[in-house]
């Protein structure tokens, strides 16, 4: 029997599809349509190239730079904040110097539809975003973007290996940079923005400005800056001072900042090329007061992360009898994370970790767009080469290593990752009814350095290829509604740490080895779905089912005993099966032109099909219901966040001392007002957790033991604000 919440969420979305089939019931399919009439977001993540998200036969989010502003959205965490079966792990920083990860990574990465980490994959512009990585007491996160930057962000749910090849498991992130003409309009040859903003769950203020101009018919640029200071995510714990009782935010100072600078330059009639630098860097220093105890006297950390990247990419209208368009790219890019800690100890030596991880990649890809509208049958065929070289690198020093182990080493060998790949998918249209079958084959070549002395002497090579089909159909059942359905697939590589991470402690009595037999993780999808899209209202609904085979389960204990004759051996195996079920509900109205009701649902469940036990990383049930009254001049809000428990049925404690923490069910409350202070400068704010209720969110306390007596340290913020000014040049 469904929960109240799910029923409320279920009775919101129907309110929201009788509205709309009521205003549906007049022209017929085949009557032209008024523009307004239905709603026009074209999104381009889900097929890579232009579409309206109506006609997409697959689940798609899309928040343009207006909805990013107006949810004072400033990175994953945000904007996770109101997606139904989305969350953004994050932990508190309480790592330790030679073990405990945790907070060191910031915001993890995404899960989506209870899978996250590196199965989804995260692009820019098209390009890969770096990936996460971690071992022993270091984390490597995925915060590489600074959202002060980006002009539209698109999630794509489920499987996506047809069009964007490995990581996409679960699904695709694409952020769009901003772009000059988003600044330029009616004509304008200069225009920009500039922007503050505070948040008081991490006391952090932001500046951000834009400058855009016309330099001639032809060409046009921009420029963007952002400067971010800020300090430790507040939280709802109450213990303070050293050690491990602490349950307040250990103290935190946070300092980044971005750069962008795009030109756009159509160089002739059907051609236009842009040009895109980008860098952005953020660093934190920690003084980890939980980690002090009789024999730790200090425990401080510090962390660098920095992104920088160079892109082209030329469009050409070519009316070539094998494509109508065709697109050019290329970009160059460079990532590196530092991070270092130092322990001064009572009476033993002390200690000093000096961890780095770094991708350098070049990507390029064209892509091809042929439209065959003649016949009975009307095509759009895109196809297409993605072709990447990226270069991995680890490197850890320090002092005082443990006991058996030596500085400088590096976990994995420096490797060099390559793959190519050919993808292809024709959009087949008869009457109301689309059909587009895809496929994609990709090649990729795992090369590691050989005879590095700081890593293993003889690493395992990896060479292999991959097919991902997808077949999905669309029926327009009239210029409102839409039904679909897609069969997808996915894979995921293995990663040069996973193939060849390499580590050996004589005195411990333990050794990690390599796996050159690993496989790649695979996925196939099924989803069902209804659309809805009018002038004042919208209305999605779908269900799905997801399959997984041949999950890389990292550090494994593989043999051993654990003494000097027989020491352990871990290694990354292929072991499991699993399935992944749930829906989703979404939909909002207009009414009396100024009150505006929307409702999101996501329920999902999983489940080990080897040991028949629950998955972690499967969040609870989460419900958002929402009110707002906009006019041209104000607008105020209010939203309401209901989530659901996390059962101790619904974990799998396997292989742990004791059981896991579970959660239990919270309502949180958010007020919001946007304020037009005069044409072009906008004022809004938020008071958000209103009745500053504790939460533990599961997604942040995941494989945190039920004995733990700091469950506090773990909780969301309480009652804070945001505000945010910006001004429109």
């Amino acid at each position: 029997m469904l929960a109240a919440p799910a029923l409320t969420g279920l009775a919101a979305a129907a309110a929201t599809a009788c509205c709309l089939s009521a205003r549906a019931q007049t022209p017929p399919i085949t009557a032209a349509v008024p523009a307004a009439a239905v709603q026009t977001i074209v999104v381009t993540a889900a097929s890579r190239g232009e579409r309206a998200a109506l006609d997409e036969p697959v689940r798609i989010d899309s928040l343009d730079a207006e909805a990013l502003e107006a949810g004072q959205v400033t990175d994953l965490r945000d904007l996770a904040r109101a997606l139904p079966n989305v969350s953004v792990p994050r932990q508190p920083a309480r790592f330790g110097l030679a073990q405990g990860t945790a907070g060191r990574e910031g915001n993890a990465g995404l899960t989506v539809r209870g899978l996250g980490a590196n199965r989804v994959a995260m692009v820019i512009d098209g390009l890969r975003l770096p990936r996460s990585y971690g071992i022993g007491a270091n984390a490597f996160g995925r915060d590489h973007v600074d959202f002060g930057v980006i002009d539209r962000i698109e999630l794509v749910r489920g499987p996506a290996s047809a069009l964007y090849g490995s990581d996409s498991l679960a699904g695709v992130l694409a952020f769009t940079t901003r772009s000059p003409s988003s600044f330029l309009k009616n004509g304008r040859p200069v225009g920009g923005q500039v922007g503050l903003s505070y948040s008081g769950d991490d006391d952090s203020l932001r500046l951000g400005a834009t400058v855009a101009v016309r330099a001639s018919e032809r060409f046009e640029w921009l420029v963007s800056a952002s400067a971010l200071r800020g300090h430790a995510l507040d939280n709802q714990g109450s213990v303070g001072g050293t050690g491990a009782t602490r349950t307040e935010p250990n103290p935190q100072d946070d300092r980044g900042g971005a750069a962008l600078f795009k030109g756009a330059w159509k160089a002739a009639a059907g051609h236009a090329s842009t040009f895109t630098l980008e860098a952005n860097t953020h660093r934190s220093e920690y003084e980890i007061l939980s980690g002090r105890s009789a024999t730790v006297l200090d425990l401080d950390g510090s962390e660098r992360r920095e992104r920088q990247r160079a892109s082209v990419e030329h469009h050409w209208q070519a009316g070539l009898p094998i494509a109508d368009e065709l697109r050019f790219s290329l970009g160059v890019q460079r990532s590196e994370s530092r991070q270092f800690a130092a322990e001064d100890r009572a009476t033993a030596a002390d200690r000093q970790r000096d961890a780095r991880y770094r991708e350098r990649s070049v990507q390029a890809s064209v892509l091809a767009d042929k439209s065959l509208p003649q016949g009975r049958l009307p095509q759009r065929i895109t196809y297409g080469m993605d072709v990447s070289r990226t270069k991995l690198t680890q490197y850890t020093t320090g002092v005082t290593p443990p006991a058996g182990e030596t500085f400088p080493l590096k976990r994995f060998p420096d490797t060099t990752e390559q793959s190519f790949a050919l993808f292809a998918q024709d959009e087949i249209t008869h009457g109301r009814v689309t059909v587009t079958p895809g496929l994609r084959w990709d090649h990729y070549r795992l090369s590691p350095r050989r005879g590095d002395p700081l890593s293993l002497p003889d690493p395992a090579s990896l060479s292999d290829s991959a097919l991902s089909p997808k077949l999905a159909a669309l029926w327009r059942i009239d210029p409102v509604w839409r039904i679909y359905g897609q069969f997808a697939t996915g894979f995921r590589a293995p990663s040069p740490y996973q193939l060849n991470e390499y580590f050996e402690n004589p005195a411990q009595f333990y050794r990690s080895i390599p796996n050159p037999d690993l496989k790649p993780e695979k996925s196939r999808g099924f989803e069902l779905g209804v659309k809805a899209g009018g002038a004042a209202a919208s209305f999605e609904a779908a269900v799905f089912h997801h399959r997984y085979r041949d999950f890389i389960d990292d550090r494994v204990r593989v043999g051993g005993t654990g003494t000097a004759a027989d020491p352990m051996v871990f290694q990354s195996v292929n072991r499991a099966r699993a399935r992944i079920r749930g829906f989703e509900l979404k939909g909002d109205i207009t009414l009396a032109g100024a009150w505006q009701l929307r409702a999101a649902y996501g329920y999902t469940r999983g489940r080990d099909d080897d040991t028949g036990q629950p998955l972690n990383s499967v969040d609870p049930a989460r419900l958002t219901l929402g009110a707002a009254y906009d006019t041209d001049a104000w607008r105020v809000g209010m939203d309401l966040t209901h989530r659901a428990a996390k059962h101790r049925k619904d974990i799998d404690s396997t292989g742990q001392a004791g059981p896991l923490l579970a959660t239990g069910r919270s309502t949180v409350v958010d007020l919001t007002a946007r304020w037009t202070l005069r044409p072009g400068l906008r004022l809004s704010g938020g008071l958000y957790n209103l009745t500053d209720r504790k939460v533990l969110d599961w997604a942040n306390v995941a494989g945190v033991p039920a004995t733990t007596t700091v469950a506090d340290a773990y909780t969301s913020p309480g009652r804070h604000a945001g505000v945010t000014l910006v001004w429109d040049l």
